[in-house]
């Protein structure tokens, strides 16, 4: 995901952390409108719908980052919205 990000210019950055059962783990900050919000692809492969794409702090569950660089970014606190939908990006 995050090659793929990279490749069509969304700033992303890589997040280590683990999970509720304190496995270690890893997923992706992205920036969309002037603000970050996580993707868990790995946790969203093969499901019909996407749980885990574009939420913000307090909608991200099941995580907890390890990351020390997190300060450094604008995170949302809940999940991308524009307008009154939920964007859904082709990827």
């Amino acid at each position: 995901m995050y090659r793929i990000l990279n490749e069509v210019d969304v700033d992303t950055r890589f997040v280590a952390g683990f999970d509720d059962n304190g496995v270690d783990h890893g997923w992706n900050l992205v920036e969309v409108d002037g603000s970050y919000y996580y993707i868990d692809a790995t946790w969203d492969a093969g499901s019909e719908e996407y749980e885990y794409f574009l939420k913000g702090e307090s909608d991200f569950v099941d995580h907890t980052p390890t990351s020390e660089f997190l300060d450094l970014y604008d995170i949302a606190e809940s999940e991308y919205v524009k307008g009154e939908e939920v964007i859904v990006l082709p990827f």
